[in-house]
């Protein structure tokens, strides 16, 4: 089954600590969720069995991979196409 979600609205559902963390996508083969840092704050998780790709939706942020660290902005714009069995079309805005 094809999935729609408007991040915005996820991101409001987050409640205001300093990090929180809310899930909206979890099927065999996928995890989806919200994690948001206030600026200042430390992310205390370690590694993870699974990969993963953070986007940044405001703000800034350093990634430390290896011993490189990385500075990453917000995401302008992210496509994904869903499987062949699911009509699909695309547009963009200028």
């Amino acid at each position: 089954m094809w999935q729609v979600f408007q991040v915005g609205e996820e991101a409001r559902k987050l409640k205001d600590g300093p990090v929180e963390y809310r899930e909206f996508l979890r099927v065999p083969a996928l995890n989806c969720g919200i994690y948001r840092l206030k600026a200042g704050s430390k992310d205390m998780q370690g590694s993870h069995d699974d990969d993963e790709v953070y986007y940044v939706l405001e703000g800034r942020a350093r990634l430390k991979v290896g011993d490189k660290d990385h500075v990453v902005e917000p995401v302008r714009c992210s496509t994904s196409a869903p499987p062949r069995s699911i009509p699909f079309s695309r547009s963009t805005r200028t």
